[in-house]
This record gives structure tokens, sequence and C-alpha cells, in this order.
């Protein structure tokens, strides 16, 4: 997949590197445009066309994806995800779905929403455990759902 973007209104192409670095096209910033957005208690992301996470907003748990626990009051990219089809947030988590059909998880892990095994918090994206070909994910307060090909929930 091309990680080209049109940027600014031009529509001249640029990589998504330096769009991140805040190139300016015809006297607007590049930006990068979402296909979705998500909210949770304190925190936002955005699944871009591109199929990258960006999150941004508060950040204690790790539910930012960045890597830290830091808040952030701009968008920074969800590490080490890419080909997502779509994203949930919930309380202090958020959850992406790949376009394999994987499930991936970060942030608060009180509860094991992260679906790994652990009630440890991740700043990163960490695989679902036992989860496998699903189509739709939706996280709650401190829980997700998943949705399997032939409406195995």
């Amino acid at each position: 997949m091309s990680r080209e973007l049109a940027c600014g209104t031009s529509g001249a192409g640029f990589t998504q590197e330096v769009c991140q670095q805040g190139a300016w096209v015809g006297g607007h910033p590049c930006r990068l445009f979402a296909k979705q957005i998500t909210a949770g208690r304190s925190h936002t992301c955005a699944l871009s066309e591109l199929g990258d996470v960006y999150c941004w907003g508060y950040g204690e748990y790790g539910q930012l994806g960045s890597g830290t626990t830091l808040d952030n009051s701009i968008s920074v990219l969800v590490q080490g995800l890419e080909d997502v089809v779509a994203v949930s947030a919930g309380s202090y988590h958020t959850c992406a779905l790949h376009e394999g059909g994987e499930v991936y998880c970060w942030g608060n892990g009180d509860y094991s929403q992260l679906g790994n095994g652990s009630t440890l918090d991740s700043s990163v994206p960490v695989l679902v455990q036992g989860f496998e070909n699903a189509v739709v994910v939706s996280a709650g307060g401190g829980h997700n759902c998943v949705l399997r090909e032939g409406g195995e929930i």
C-alpha cells in the first residue's frame, strides 16, 4: 500500500513522514484525512485513509498508543499498527481491527480489556488472543466486544 497523501489544496503528493514533519503546501499545512473517529472518556483517535491510527488527549494509561503515558494535545501515530480498518475507544483503552481480522488493543488493562491475558496497561498495541476473522470491534468502558465472520460474538 502506498503511503502517499494529497496535501493542502494543491493535490501534491507527499509521504506520510513529510506530512508528520509539518510540511506546508500552497500556504496550507499538509493534512492526513480521517475516515473514522472515536472518542473515549478523555482521549480521541482517528483512522486515516491510509490505515494508520492517530490519537490525542489524556494518556496516563497508554491509551494514545505512542509508547508513552504522556498526554498529547496533538495527534500522535499509534506505534506498530498499519492496515487498520476500524478503531474503537473505551474509557481508557483503545482497540483496532486489522484488515486480516486480528484485533489489537492498548491502554488501561485493569479489567483484562486488552485481551492478552494480563491486567497490566500497555502503551503500545497488543494482539488480542483467540480472535481471528473479526469483522467488527467495539470498545466499552472496561470491556470490548468482537463480531466474527458468520455472526459469532
